[in-house]
């Protein structure tokens, strides 16, 4: 059985971990009430993902799966933490999709059939 590690060695012998394909760490997200008041939809969310890894985010309607899903695509920002695809912070749409997964196409995904027309 062949085993896969996330790593790199430097020339100095040390071992240094590469960052997952995305990571979401302490990430919250809130709106404001028309009182003033702020609604949490997301709290201390943390997530590695592997760039050969498939995940499913399932949960009852108005949980913030959609929330996520945008703020991942840089559709939406994050109130706090940080959301980093290869290494770098998640801050707007990428302008070149990635294996063909525009921002557009995860938001459309994100919505389900609803608001978003995912194209081809």
């Amino acid at each position: 059985m062949t085993q896969y590690f996330s790593t790199s060695i430097e020339a100095s012998n040390q071992v240094k971990k590469q960052p997952e394909f995305l990571e979401i760490n302490n990430l919250f997200k809130s709106y404001k009430n028309a009182d003033g008041s702020e609604f949490s939809v997301l709290d201390n969310i943390n997530l590695s993902i592997g760039e050969n890894e498939y995940i499913s985010v399932i949960g009852h309607s108005g949980c913030g799966k959609s929330t996520l899903l945008k703020i991942v695509a840089g559709l939406e920002k994050q109130s706090d933490g940080m959301v980093t695809l290869e290494g770098k912070e998640i801050r707007k749409p990428r302008s070149r999709s990635h294996d063909g997964i525009s921002a557009l196409r995860i938001a459309a995904l994100a919505d389900g059939a609803g608001k978003y027309s995912a194209g081809s």
